[in-house]
């Protein structure tokens, strides 16, 4: 059968950080198309999230309608700004309760959760939200960005709005990697960090079929 594989993509401006190049979100997209290919068969679904969350593709088999809407968003889909890792997690978690009730299929085993984030200044109880989500599914967390950090310019209108230090327009990103493993395992999943090549796509989709084997 056909696994559900939602799909929590960070938009928030530090994503915009040009480490990895193109830039984080650019490297996020590719990842998450190089899954679907490998995965041709499961349903994916799309949540962005900054300092809110929002589904904007609800589960399906259409891969190229989600990659269409892929290609759409941006730094400036969701107007709050943040890093809300538990909004994002509990817009997940109500889609994932609305699925079962539909399906009556209750395996947590058919049913992964793939948060892409860099982790920067992650705000709300994420920790607390995941442990919560792994009644419905693991959540794999794959980092995409650099722990010593990156400079993130502000486009010009956020000056007005963005604190920045002394004439300095530019602040240091960070790759908050402890609080992203504990989410991945206190829901029972696998963090991984960001890689040029395949491998990480590759160590996740070596993670699910292992999760598959345990139904």
């Amino acid at each position: 059968g056909s696994r559900d594989i939602l799909v929590l993509l960070d938009t928030s401006e530090s994503m915009n950080a040009q480490n990895p190049a193109p830039n984080r979100l650019e490297r996020a997209r590719l990842k998450i198309e190089s899954l679907m290919d490998l995965c041709p068969a499961d349903r994916f679904g799309l949540i962005a999230f900054a300092g809110d969350a929002a589904m904007e593709c609800p589960l399906t088999l259409d891969h190229n309608y989600l990659r269409t809407v892929l290609r759409s968003i941006d730094t400036d889909t969701m107007t709050e700004e943040g890093t809300d890792i538990a909004a994002a997690l509990k817009e997940a978690d109500s889609t994932l309760e609305e699925d079962i009730a539909k399906s009556g299929e209750e395996t947590r085993y058919s049913r992964a959760i793939l948060l892409i984030t860099d982790g920067e200044q992650v705000s709300g109880d994420a920790i607390k939200a995941a442990r919560e989500m792994g009644r419905y599914a693991g959540i794999f967390v794959m980092g995409i960005g650099d722990p010593e950090g990156a400079e993130v310019t502000y486009p010009e209108w956020m000056k007005r709005y963005a604190p920045t230090q002394g004439s300095r327009e530019a602040h240091l990103s960070k790759l908050d990697e402890k609080t992203l493993m504990q989410v991945a395992t206190d829901s029972g999943g696998v963090y991984v960090r960001s890689r040029a090549d395949n491998a990480d796509i590759e160590r996740i989709v070596q993670e699910l079929e292992a999760m598959r084997a345990h139904a």
